[in-house]
């Protein structure tokens, strides 16, 4: 019995310093456990803290990841085009892009649809792809993938079907001067044309500015712009292929979706406005005078509808926040063309905003976008010129050359 007794106390002490083990051993991994626990929930909090402030336009707006460099840029006429090239062309410059350029002293690459991409107006394919190309081309996803590099972002921009008519009719019969439209006879030769579209109208839709261009411009075949099927079956391959279509009519929207499209920064998409004219006339038009217009232009209605309409539904769909950061751009466009006519200074600060970092921007950056198409053409072939190779460092241009093609551009 004294046996047992004895077993049951040595028994009993030892479970009680296994109980005491047991239980610091618990309170220490409770301890361990809620430190690493607060640990983790302050480096999330920093981090947090850190997506908020640096920089803010990954949070709103602007996907993680590496901005989009290889892109086409489809320039359709008369609808704002122009000042998005110019945009392009700087953002090729700042970052040394291979440009996809026209050859010889050309501005377009084609106007003539597949027959003059057959002929020996176009480059050969080169050995290495091009980044990006911003000329005017009829297009044809074809010869882009022989020409340019694979996933590239196709973005495009489009206009109100008769506004762009108008701002067409102008440009192409008093600056441009095409045949068709100088010869249109009448005190206001455009009213003149509305009256009989038929009539004074190219034979060629090719070989016209205001007939559909939009559509012919994106590829649509010139026989099929009544045919409903086509230009719908059109439409469909578009969705798919361009990333973005633009509308001009809501230009700075566009220009923040393009920049979240691309995953670029608020630098990269400020503009000067480039190549507008004032068109007399733009109000006094009849309802009938619009309608009958309207008739003979369905293939580009249909197409600007569509997107315009994609454009509006996509806005909708990112919500309140994107409007803050449209108004925002549109005082950071407005500072920069005011203080690019001033020119004081070497350089504009631009503060931080939820949606970009703090930067800098340069007198050079002013004069760049001064430049029209000619004077940016000229840089990039310069620059091209001096390569081995048609794929070409862009680094080589400096602010004397820019300052040379201004003054240039102003005594013409």
């Amino acid at each position: 019995m004294a046996t047992f007794t004895l077993f049951y106390r040595v028994l009993g002490n030892m479970l009680k310093r296994r109980l005491r083990v047991l239980i610091v051993g618990g309170l220490a991994l409770s301890l361990l456990l809620m430190i690493l626990f607060f640990s983790h929930s302050k480096n999330s909090t920093v981090r947090s803290k850190s997506q908020h402030s640096t920089p803010g336009f990954f949070l709103f707006g602007t996907k993680e990841g590496k901005p989009h460099h290889q892109v086409l840029f489809l320039k359709v006429h008369r609808s704002g085009s122009s000042t998005v090239q110019n945009v392009l062309f700087r953002f090729a410059v700042r970052h040394d892009l291979a440009v996809w350029l026209p050859q010889g002293s050309k501005e377009h690459f084609s106007e003539d649809h597949l027959a003059w991409w057959e002929s020996a107006g176009a480059l050969p394919p080169p050995e290495h792809r091009y980044d990006i190309a911003f000329n005017h081309m009829v297009y044809n996803p074809t010869i882009v993938s022989l020409y340019m590099k694979p996933n590239i972002s196709r973005v495009a921009i489009l206009r109100e079907p008769f506004y762009r008519f108008l701002s067409s009719f102008h440009y192409y019969r008093n600056s441009f001067r095409l045949e068709y439209l100088a010869r249109i006879p009448g005190s206001v030769p455009i009213y003149t044309y509305l009256g009989n579209q038929q009539q004074w109208e190219h034979t060629n839709p090719m070989k016209s500015q205001t007939n559909n261009r939009m559509s012919l411009d994106f590829g649509l075949d010139a026989n099929a712009l009544r045919n409903e099927t086509a230009i719908r079956a059109l439409i469909d391959r578009l969705e798919i292929q361009f990333s973005l279509v633009m509308i001009m009519e809501m230009f700075d929207e566009s220009m923040v979706l393009l920049k979240r499209t691309l995953r670029w920064q608020t630098r990269d998409i400020l503009y000067t406005q480039r190549n507008s004219m004032h068109m007399p006339f733009q109000n006094a038009f009849s309802e009938s005078q619009v309608e009958n217009f309207a008739k003979n232009q369905i293939a580009d209605y249909m197409l600007y509808r569509h997107f315009h309409a994609l454009l509006v539904k996509k806005i909708e769909v990112i919500g309140q926040e994107f409007q803050e950061e449209v108004t925002i751009f549109k005082g950071q466009v407005k500072r920069l063309r005011e203080w690019c006519l001033k020119a004081t200074g070497h350089s504009l600060i631009f503060e931080a905003t939820p949606w970009n970092e703090r930067f800098e921007v340069k007198i050079s950056e002013c004069l760049m976008m001064a430049l029209d198409e000619r004077g940016m053409m000229s840089l990039l072939r310069h620059a091209q010129s001096n390569k081995t190779t048609h794929v070409g460092s862009l680094s080589d241009i400096n602010l004397h050359e820019i300052l040379q093609l201004t003054s240039r551009e102003n005594e013409m």
